[in-house]
C-alpha cells in the first residue's frame, strides 16, 4: 500500500524516501505520468487477432517440430531450423552429476535426455520445455582431446551406475510428491502464518 500511495501521489521528477513493501525497501522516482487510457474492442481487434494467429501458428510449428523429432528426421529438422532462421547452439560441457545444463538451465529432463543421446541416436525424440522456451537436443561427439578424464563418472561404470540410480530415486520421489500434492487438500493456518510473517 505505501508503494502504491507514493507512486500515485508523487509528481514527475520527485524521488521518494525509502518506501517499504512486501519485497523490501525501495527508492522511487516517478519519471512520467500518463492519463488513463481505455481502448475499445474495435481499436484492439486487429492486434488481438494477430496475436491469436501468431500463437496458433507457433503451436502448429512446434507440433510439426515434435513430429520431426519423434521420427528422427534430421534433414527435416535442419530444414525447419533454416526456414525459421534458428540456429543450433552448443551447451558446452556438463556432467551427469549436474541437474543444470548450460544455456538451458535447471532441467533434470534435459540432463537425462542429453545423456541418453549417442551417435546412433543423435536426436531427442521430443522438445524440452523451459517456461515459454522449447529446446531440441542433438548429440555432438566430443573430440578425443576434450574427452573426460578416466576418473570422471562417464568413464567409471560403477560411479555412473550410482549416479543413474540416484537420479532414478530422485525422479521416483518427485513423482510421488506430485501425486500426493494432486490428491491432497492443503489448508493454511492463518494464525501460524501471521506469526511467522512477523
Amino acid at each position: 500500500p505505501e508503494f502504491d500511495k507514493y507512486v500515485f501521489a508523487a509528481n514527475p521528477g520527485e524521488i521518494s524516501d525509502p518506501v517499504k513493501s512486501q519485497f523490501g525497501y525501495h527508492i522511487i522516482q516517478v519519471v512520467q505520468k500518463k492519463a488513463p487510457n481505455t481502448r475499445t474492442y474495435e481499436e484492439v481487434r486487429n492486434e488481438l487477432a494477430a496475436a491469436m494467429i501468431a500463437k496458433d501458428e507457433a503451436r502448429v510449428a512446434l507440433e510439426g517440430l515434435e513430429a520431426k523429432l519423434k521420427a528422427g528426421d534430421s534433414a527435416a529438422l535442419n530444414a525447419f531450423v533454416s526456414e525459421n532462421k534458428l540456429k543450433w547452439e552448443e551447451t558446452g560441457a556438463f556432467t551427469i552429476e549436474t541437474d543444470e545444463v548450460p544455456k538451458i538451465g535447471q532441467s533434470d529432463e534435459a540432463a537425462r535426455m542429453a545423456f541418453s543421446l549417442s551417435s546412433t541416436k543423435p536426436l531427442a525424440d521430443r522438445l524440452i520445455r523451459q517456461g515459454p522456451l522449447a529446446y531440441a537436443l542433438r548429440y555432438k561427439a566430443v573430440p578425443a582431446e576434450k574427452a573426460k578424464p578416466a576418473d570422471s563418472p562417464e568413464r567409471n561404470p560403477e560411479l555412473l551406475a550410482s549416479f543413474t540410480a540416484n537420479r532414478r530415486s530422485e525422479d521416483a520421489l518427485r513423482q510421488w510428491v506430485e501425486q500426493i500434492r494432486k490428491s491432497s487438500k492443503i489448508t493454511m493456518n492463518e494464525q501460524f502464518a501471521g506469526q511467522a510473517a512477523q
